[in-house]
């Protein structure tokens, strides 16, 4: 039994498959998981959904930011989002950030770093479709796969991130404060939302330039494998190339920037299966038999469509 398992703080509705893809970042000797003196979660409530919170300056929580480490230097990070989307796609997991350290730009590290999280989904995705297990824990879900939404940003000239102190547990700098709350840019503590620098490369103009294009940004990850997925889509209202609702850089990351998702292992069929049998059901009072007719019926139709395409690892 992975030991790691029954000790993950991880949110109301997380699925058995995020779970367990959060204890291999967990287990990887070159993953460091960054804290934060927050600790921000959704619950469901009837038909609603509430996000709580709780800060204290003892005791620190996982910020759903991993540093990568090679050679014993932290050479970037990524983030897990948890929102909403994770209590309606159990299947998808959105890799919300992905950052080099500008000393380590070009060299690789990103490429490897995916391959990472790219090995940890193609292992949970093979057990979904076989209906095996991992250590002794049964998956419930058809399928896995990790999301991207591919969008540019980097801090400000000068006011980069310094991730060795982060690796120290030195810095102010905290992942678990969201900049929209903190107008003066820190809490009654001290600490810094970690985004309070970050910039919008698609969006800021005359700031900086920009390392990459969207279009090349793209192509770093179809080279990686990953598919577009247009189910997944979120869209925000953009008006003269600004999204009207102004959200901190790493929220916009996510939806607000109109990006098309992609997807990685390719289960866009099975997602878009998924999607169809949700739309049947629009406008329809929903009941607890409704619910229990729908479940059945989508796993039934994923299994069928698995088995009919030799999509069984």
């Amino acid at each position: 039994m992975n030991p790691h398992l029954e000790d993950i703080n991880y949110p109301d509705g997380g699925s058995t498959a995020k779970v367990i893809f959060k204890s291999m970042i967990y287990e990887e000797d070159c993953f460091h998981t960054i804290l934060g003196k927050n600790e921000k979660y959704i619950t469901s409530i009837g038909n609603s959904y509430r996000l709580g919170g709780q800060s204290s300056p003892f005791q620190m929580h996982d910020s759903r930011h991993y540093l990568y480490i090679e050679d014993g230097k932290p050479k970037g990070f990524f983030a897990i989002k948890e929102n909403r989307i994770d209590y309606v796609r159990k299947e998808i997991l959105n890799i919300h950030l992905l950052y080099v350290d500008k000393k380590y730009q070009c060299q690789g590290v990103g490429k490897r770093m995916v391959d990472k999280l790219k090995s940890f989904a193609e292992k949970i995705d093979g057990i979904c479709k076989s209906r095996g297990k991992y250590f002794s824990r049964t998956i419930d879900q058809r399928y896995f796969s990790i999301s991207v939404y591919p969008n540019m940003f980097d801090w400000a000239e000068g006011k980069e991130l310094d991730l060795e102190k982060i690796y120290q547990g030195e810095s102010m700098y905290d992942f678990t404060l969201d900049a929209e709350d903190y107008p003066t840019g820190q809490d009654k503590d001290g600490y810094i939302p970690a985004e309070w620098n970050m910039l919008d490369e698609t969006l800021e103009d005359n700031v900086f330039t920009r390392r990459i294009t969207p279009r090349k940004l793209r192509e770093f990850y179809e080279d990686l494998g990953f598919v577009q997925c247009d189910e997944l889509q979120f869209n925000s209202p953009i008006e003269d190339g600004i999204a009207k609702r102004k959200v901190a850089v790493s929220n916009r990351t996510l939806c607000n920037m109109n990006k098309t998702p992609m997807i990685y292992p390719d289960n866009v069929e099975l997602v878009d299966l998924v999607a169809d049998h949700m739309k049947s059901l629009w406008n329809t009072p929903v009941t607890e038999e409704l619910v229990d007719d729908f479940t059945e019926n989508v796993l039934s139709a994923l299994d069928e469509k698995i088995m009919a395409s030799g999509l069984v690892a």
